[in-house]
């Protein structure tokens, strides 16, 4: 649980640093932020086709761990390195394709693991520490320092105030 609760916090990425970062680097173009955004939910679809045609290997927790390093260490390198939005598009596939097998792979642990009188319980309080590491990660950003972190988003985030984590966690940007 620890695991991918971890994962869940890194994948700030998608929720709170993506849409700043694309803002900033095209000069407020939305067009190019719902591109690539489209292209995280294409690679999502894409990817349950994949496993559900090819399944799961054996071990699942070697699952859940090589292919979360190759989305985030694909993705999140080819969206750091990128500056057009046709290379965010092939990034946000490449890391948004691996999500259904790390998810197929985490609920079939959970299943196998869990005797069936409790699934419910344990299920709930796994969601809520998802979520709530979710949330986590979304309001992250808005308490980094004006420093050299976010330099290149500061741009963004003044003129989208809401991309720094919402109205609850706007106190920390500057």
């Amino acid at each position: 649980m620890l695991i991918f609760t971890g994962i869940n916090f890194a994948a700030l990425t998608y929720f709170a640093v993506l849409p700043a970062l694309i803002l900033a680097r095209t000069g407020g173009d939305e067009v190019a932020l719902g591109t690539v955004q489209a292209m995280l939910g294409v690679g999502g679809v894409l990817g349950g086709l994949l496993v559900s045609l090819r399944g799961l290997p054996q071990r699942k927790i070697h699952a859940i761990l090589a292919y979360a390093a190759i989305s985030f260490l694909c993705g999140d390198l080819l969206f750091a390195v990128g500056r057009t939005t046709p290379v965010w598009m092939v990034a946000a596939t490449i890391a948004a394709i691996f999500i259904p097998f790390i998810v197929a792979a985490d609920r079939t642990i959970w299943q196998s693991k869990v005797a069936p009188a409790i699934q419910g319980r344990v299920f709930a309080t796994h969601g809520a520490l998802r979520n709530l590491s979710f949330s986590l990660g979304f309001c992250w950003p808005a308490r980094w320092p004006m420093g050299s972190l976010n330099q290149g988003w500061r741009p963004a985030v003044r003129s989208f105030p809401s991309l720094a984590g919402g109205a609850q966690c706007r106190t920390g940007v500057a």
